[in-house]
């Protein structure tokens, strides 16, 4: 089962173009399991077992908590 968090805030800073079909992910906050994530055509922010993130054809962006970096998750 995966945990419930309060709403994110969008951070506009973080979008990002994930392959041709130019869809738009934006990633609010990953913690060492999961993150959330919201895609441009309205989906909304849901939590989403890290594991399944890294098999997706996505680029993804996600900022982690422990070392406050940008880390890019090749697809």
């Amino acid at each position: 089962m995966l945990k419930k968090f309060p709403p994110p805030v969008l951070d506009d800073s973080l979008l990002l173009a994930a392959d041709d079909r130019q869809l738009f992910i934006k990633l609010i906050r990953c913690t060492r399991f999961q993150l959330n994530a919201l895609v441009s055509f309205g989906q909304a922010g849901q939590e989403v077992p890290f594991d399944s993130i890294i098999s997706t054809s996505y680029i993804m962006i996600c900022r982690t908590e422990k070392r406050g970096k940008d880390l890019a998750v090749p697809p």
